[in-house]
């Protein structure tokens, strides 16, 4: 439980910070600094479409998996666009940082849904509020890291940043593929029931196997009772249960007479 605690908490804290760093290094990006912050902004939007249409669809693990690899493949392919590419088509990084602000805002839209379900219910309010401030730290550690773009001159400063967002996130999907899948399955109420979670549907073929023999133990112990009661047992597969009807006691006239002398 402690490994699923600290891999969650650093998904909230990898999806923190590059949500909130990417929007604040818009300002290190070419072009004119509000139509890249407005750019960055209106992202959001189609990634939280995303997220609804994917969650009961896909389940709630791959699509958090996905959105941290877009977010780290994307703004690590920055590196190659600044040190290689013509200044002329550095509008690029512009499009890999949205791209990046994709997957970042999916992920942490995604990371409050999965990790509520992750955890049983003696204890999720207080992991819940544990793992936020991973998220929390993430939030005061992005302005420090988008500003070396401001302290760093020349195109590293650019790529820096962007470096930084990048190796957090792809450490986060890396880690995030060893927690369990939640869509489907009842919330747990206790921490076995949380560690079981995953494993119930590879063992869900044995306990359906399970219930069709007990199924058949129960019809033949049933068809033993109706022997039993001088029942023939019914041709069909549906059992019919006997209806029995109280007949009153008979009342012995000779006795009666006996009793009166």
């Amino acid at each position: 439980m402690l490994k699923r605690i600290g891999i969650v908490a650093f998904n909230w804290f990898a999806a923190s910070t590059a949500y909130y760093g990417l929007s604040l290094n818009s300002g290190n990006l070419v072009g004119d600094l509000y139509v890249n912050y407005v750019v960055t902004a209106a992202v959001e939007l189609p990634a939280c479409v995303f997220t609804y249409v994917t969650l009961d669809r896909l389940g709630r693990k791959g699509p958090h998996v996905f959105s941290m690899f877009l977010c780290g493949i994307a703004c690590l392919t920055n590196i190659f666009i600044v040190l290689y590419v013509d200044k002329e088509h550095h509008w690029i990084t512009v499009a890999l940082s949205t791209v990046g602000k994709f997957g970042s805002t999916a992920a942490f839209t995604t990371i409050y849904i999965f990790a509520s379900e992750l955890f049983p219910t003696t204890t999720r309010n207080g992991i819940m509020g544990l793992c936020s401030v991973g998220g929390r730290v993430g939030s005061m550690v992005s302005p420090y890291i988008a500003s070396l773009g401001d302290l760093i001159v020349g195109i590293y400063g650019v790529v820096l940043p962007m470096t930084i967002f990048g190796v957090i996130a792809l450490v986060a999907g890396v880690l995030a593929i060893f927690l369990p899948e939640t869509m489907g399955e009842a919330l747990p109420d206790t921490i076995e029931q949380a560690l079981e979670l995953g494993k119930r549907k590879r063992k869900q073929l044995g306990t359906d196997e399970s219930k069709i023999i007990m199924d058949n133990d129960t019809f033949i112990d049933s068809c033993r009772i109706y022997e039993t009661f001088g029942e023939k047992k019914p041709a069909s597969d549906q059992v019919t249960l006997p209806s029995y009807q109280v007949q009153p006691d008979r009342i012995d006239e000779k006795n009666i007479e006996s009793t009166r002398i």
